[in-house]
């Protein structure tokens, strides 16, 4: 006998790779079809790891190689209009995974349109103290939705913008007492 023996010791590394989703931010909004996507990967032991971008709860891109502590980026192409939401997950080399938190984004190609301006009284009034007017337009959008309708105008003097508020798809803003004189408005979204 040669009076020793050899024993192994196998240090298992437990600890989760945190992720950081650095692009886009939440609630990031665009008229691309195509959205670039960036992460930071950190692990306690190893030099990269293996990560996927999740698009709505599905893998997009699988298994790309994201260095330790370092921004990677993907580009995903081919977007529909509307709302989604994205996270990445890492796993180490000791198949410790992990999950960054879930953002959202939006991707709307298509500009609202108007129709049916339904203004009241029409052009030509004749002037009387304490009159209403109602600006009502409706507004489509066959994308993801209006968010915002805006009716610039000056009838203070000043051309100012002010929100209209919603009615179904009629955006609705009502004035009081317009003094006589020549004004001008538009409505966009």
């Amino acid at each position: 006998t040669d009076g020793f023996e050899t024993h192994f010791v196998n240090v298992r590394d437990l600890t989760q790779p945190s992720v950081l989703s650095n692009l886009p931010i939440d609630g990031y909004n665009t008229t691309a079809t195509f959205v670039n996507f960036s992460w930071t990967a950190f692990d306690n032991h190893d030099t990269s790891l293996l990560c996927t971008v999740n698009v709505n709860g599905t893998a997009n891109v699988s298994n790309v190689v994201s260095p330790n502590g370092t921004l990677v980026n993907s580009t995903i192409y081919n977007f529909n209009d509307g709302y989604y939401n994205w996270n990445v997950t890492c796993v180490d080399d000791s198949s410790n995974s992990n999950t960054s938190l879930t953002r959202n984004f939006r991707i709307d190609t298509r500009a609202p349109t108007w129709s049916n301006n339904k203004t009241a009284p029409v052009s030509g009034v004749i002037y009387s103290a304490g009159a209403f007017y109602q600006f009502n337009v409706t507004w489509i959008d066959a994308g993801v939705g209006i968010s915002t309708v805006i009716i610039e105008h000056n009838f203070t003097g000043t051309l100012t913008n002010y929100s209209v508020s919603a009615i179904g798809s009629d955006y609705v803003y009502n004035y009081t007492d317009l003094a006589a004189g020549s004004y001008r408005w538009r409505e966009f979204s």
